[in-house]
């Protein structure tokens, strides 16, 4: 799959974003990705680089029971 250079030079947050999004197939409420945001902080301080921080966070948004599990919403009782 070729990658767009404007979504591969765009800042981290913003790739995983959009990456979260789109792993569970739904729009992401602002604290549920700032959890991720935190885990990419939280690589990139004990020295690893962006691409090791995005990799720890990759994995651990597909282990995630959001994006195993499609979520069926029940329609509206009458």
């Amino acid at each position: 799959m070729k990658v767009d250079k404007a979504v591969r030079l765009a800042p981290p947050r913003q790739r995983l974003s959009r990456f979260i999004s789109r792993a569970f197939r739904r729009p992401v409420s602002e604290v549920e990705a700032s959890r991720y945001f935190a885990l990419f902080d939280q690589v990139k301080q004990t020295g690893k680089s962006d691409a090791d921080a995005m990799r720890a966070t990759t994995q651990a948004v597909l282990s995630a029971p959001a994006f195993l599990f499609l979520a069926e919403t029940q329609p509206a009782s009458e």
